[in-house]
């Protein structure tokens, strides 16, 4: 599985290699009715990719604290049922030994 992260790690920056290497004139970004700056445009690419990672991380930390969330909440759940479990075992232990030496103390 390390291999196959690093296998498409390096494929999206041979890629963005690939892209920053053909895409180095300058272009005009206009972000104002007046304003506007020149960058390359691989810069332009980058910050797209780069906010575009950025939301998909943002998209699945909403979920991951969901379920995070959920697997506590299990957690609790079965520490509850596993304590009620170990308590009724040892009542019914302590029963059976009160049997045994009821049936001891008849002989």
């Amino acid at each position: 599985m390390k291999t196959m992260s690093l296998i498409i790690k390096l494929l999206i920056l041979t890629v963005l290699l690939f892209f920053a290497l053909k895409n180095t004139h300058v272009v005009p970004f206009y972000w104002a009715s007046e304003h506007s700056v020149q960058y390359p445009l691989i810069v332009f690419l980058l910050i797209a990719f780069a906010t575009g990672a950025l939301l998909g991380v943002l998209a699945m930390f909403g979920r991951e604290w969901r379920l995070r969330s959920k697997m506590r909440s299990m957690q609790r759940t079965h520490k509850k049922q596993e304590q009620a479990t170990e308590k009724r075992l040892q009542e019914e232990i302590a029963q059976l030994e009160n049997q045994i030496s009821a049936e001891n103390t008849h002989e």
